[in-house]
C-alpha cells in the first residue's frame, strides 16, 4: 500500500533490492545511505523509497531439506502473492568474490541477477543496475573467487558500471538512481518502444530455466 506524503496524496513505493557477495557490505551500506538521503525529496512527489538487502532484512531460519541459505533469501525477498518479484530496481555489486556456488548458478548473487533478468524480459521490471569494482589482478596467486567474478563480468548481457573507491560508486549510483526516479515521475513510453533494442536484449539473454538444467561455461551467453 502507498503512504501519505505532504500533499495528502497516496504514494508509489519504489523498492530497491541490493545484491552482492559478502565482500561488498560497505558498498551496500553506502548506497542505502544515498537512498535514505534522497527519500525526503521524492516523497514530496509521491515516491516512497524502500531498500531490501538480506543482511538487514532477512529473518534467521533453518534451511529446508534440499535447499540452501539462498532458498531462505528467495522466499523472504519482496514478492507478489503469485511469487513473482515485487521490487522495482535491482542493484548488483561485485568486488573480488563471486560468492557461494549454488546448484543452478555460480553464486547467490548470480542467481538473484538471473531471476531479475528473467523478470525484466517478461515484464520490464525490475530495472537492473550492476557495478563491478576494478582492482589489479595478481596472476601469481590464483583466486577462484576472482576468476568467477571475471567470468561473470565477461559474460554480462548488457551495460554495467565500474568503480574503484567507494565514493566513486556513490557518485555514479546517485546519478543513476536520480535518472530512474525521474523516469517514474515523467514516464516516457517511447523509451521501451524500440523493437530492435528489445530484440537485442532477447538475443543476448539466457533463459533461467536453461541455467537450472546445468549451466555451461558460457551460462550468461545466449
Amino acid at each position: 500500500p502507498g503512504v501519505a506524503h505532504m500533499t495528502g496524496q497516496s504514494s508509489k513505493t519504489v523498492i530497491l533490492f541490493f545484491s552482492g557477495p559478502g565482500d561488498v557490505g560497505a558498498e551496500k551500506q553506502k548506497l542505502a545511505e544515498v537512498v535514505e538521503e534522497m527519500a525526503p525529496s521524492f516523497i514530496r512527489h509521491g515516491i516512497a523509497l524502500q531498500t531490501w538487502a538480506y543482511e538487514k532484512n532477512s529473518v534467521p531460519s533453518v534451511t529446508p531439506a534440499g535447499g540452501s541459505a539462498q532458498t531462505i533469501v528467495d522466499k523472504q525477498m519482496p514478492r507478489n502473492p503469485d511469487g513473482l518479484i515485487a521490487y522495482d530496481l535491482f542493484v548488483g555489486l561485485m568486488d573480488r568474490r563471486i560468492g557461494t556456488p549454488l546448484k543452478d548458478s555460480p553464486s547467490g548473487t548470480a542467481h538473484e541477477f538471473l531471476e531479475a533478468k528473467s523478470s525484466f524480459e517478461a515484464s520490464g521490471k525490475p530495472h537492473i543496475l550492476f557495478y563491478f569494482r576494478t582492482r589489479d589482478s595478481d596472476a601469481s596467486h590464483p583466486d577462484t573467487q576472482m576468476d568467477g567474478v571475471l567470468k561473470f563480468r565477461a559474460q554480462y548481457p548488457g551495460l554495467f558500471a565500474t568503480y574503484t573507491p567507494i565514493p566513486d560508486l556513490e557518485t555514479q549510483f546517485r546519478g543513476h538512481l536520480l535518472t530512474e526516479l525521474l523516469d517514474l515521475l515523467q514516464p516516457d513510453a517511447s523509451r521501451d518502444a524500440d523493437p530492435a533494442a528489445s530484440d537485442w536484449w532477447d538475443r543476448v539473454s539466457a533463459r533461467h530455466t536453461a541455467i537450472r538444467a546445468g549451466y555451461p561455461a558460457t551460462f550468461l551467453d545466449c
